[in-house]
């Protein structure tokens, strides 16, 4: 049986961005439940909840079940629960806010480089010194370049141990 992508859009990030999403979405997997027994277990207002409810609803994250009963039932929709309850796919949000973060470090670090290259030539041109300027300021800009190192490392590991559970399990 093939494996459903799952798209994490900007709602989803967004609905998943806030705790209380989070619990709820969590306590969904379990079983489906009222909004007074979501109320009850997070210790907010019915209110407070229900927005959270339909902010998740708007995602694709959570249904509501109507079946002509006095009380309405939240369940978790099968986005969800291969959201939440997967450990691969966070293992691969993980690895993509790793990347996010090398990229911007790569941006960075060029932005850096290129300035204090420039200030190096200035300073060479107006005062007439040999490099010591340059020597000194780029020192400085290494810690971008360890920064990028060490978040590339931790999402070679994340990937690491990603396939070696992947195979064993």
């Amino acid at each position: 049986m093939p494996e459903e992508k799952i798209t994490l859009d900007k709602k989803t990030f967004r609905a998943l961005s806030v705790d209380t999403r989070v619990k709820i979405v969590k306590s969904l997997l379990a079983r489906r439940k009222t909004l007074s027994e979501l109320k009850d277990e997070l210790g907010m207002s019915p209110s407070t909840v229900k927005e959270h409810i339909d902010t998740l609803i708007n995602a694709g994250l959570v249904k509501r079940i109507d079946d002509k009963h006095k009380w309405k039932y939240y369940e978790i929709t099968k986005k969800g629960e291969k959201i939440v309850g997967s450990k691969e796919t966070k293992v691969w949000i993980i690895l993509a806010f790793a990347a996010i973060a090398a990229v911007g470090l790569v941006y960075n670090l060029l932005m850096t480089t290129s300035s204090v290259a420039r200030i190096a030539r200035t300073a060479e041109e107006v005062r007439g010194i040999s490099g010591t300027l340059g020597a000194e300021t780029t020192a400085g800009s290494q810690w971008p370049c360890i920064i990028l190192i060490v978040a590339l490392i931790i999402a070679l590991v994340a990937a690491a141990v990603y396939l070696y559970h992947k195979r064993r399990g």
